[in-house]
């Protein structure tokens, strides 16, 4: 007997502008299920089990060859994080790798983005697709509170030492 996992994808409305079997998405459709099969209802289990999936998430993205595969990685990852909010890894998770996820994803973001728009065409990054990342929130500096600090979403000891 098998067992099939597979399950289509719901389709996009067209205030979106990434196509629904496009790397990005399926990445984040993938990214985000599996941080929910992290959820057990013990925070701090659950916080290591997502770390596991960030750090494999991650490595994932940085061995995409720079262009097109890495930046649909790096925005499905992106989109994941924002979509799934890391609760129980904002609020138990390790310091450090948070620290490391969010330095190395924004060098990602620095990296692709210095590129000219000559070579981000040349690496099959298309002008609509860079648009819709600088358009969004992705790539908006977080809310200030009253110290002048980020704000991120949560409320644990990752989130408090986000820069």
């Amino acid at each position: 007997m098998v067992n099939r996992i597979e399950k289509e994808l719901v389709p996009l409305d067209e205030k979106h502008d990434l196509a629904t079997d496009s790397l990005a998405n399926m990445f984040a459709m993938f990214v985000v299920r599996l941080l929910s099969a992290c959820e057990s209802g013990s925070t701090g289990g659950d916080a290591c089990r997502m770390t596991e999936v960030l750090e494999a998430a991650l490595r994932d993205t940085i061995r995409q060859p720079l262009g097109y595969p890495r930046f649909e990685h790096l925005l499905g990852l992106t989109l994941a994080i924002l979509t799934h909010e890391l609760y129980s890894w904002l609020s138990r998770g390790d310091e450090d790798f948070g620290a490391y996820l969010f330095k190395i994803m924004s060098e990602q973001w620095k990296e692709m983005f210095k590129m000219d728009e000559d070579e981000l065409a040349r690496r099959r990054i298309s002008k609509p697709l860079k648009e819709y990342v600088d358009s969004s929130p992705l790539c908006r500096p977080p809310a200030q509170n009253d110290q002048g600090k980020a704000r991120a979403c949560g409320h644990g000891r990752i989130a408090h030492k986000l820069p």
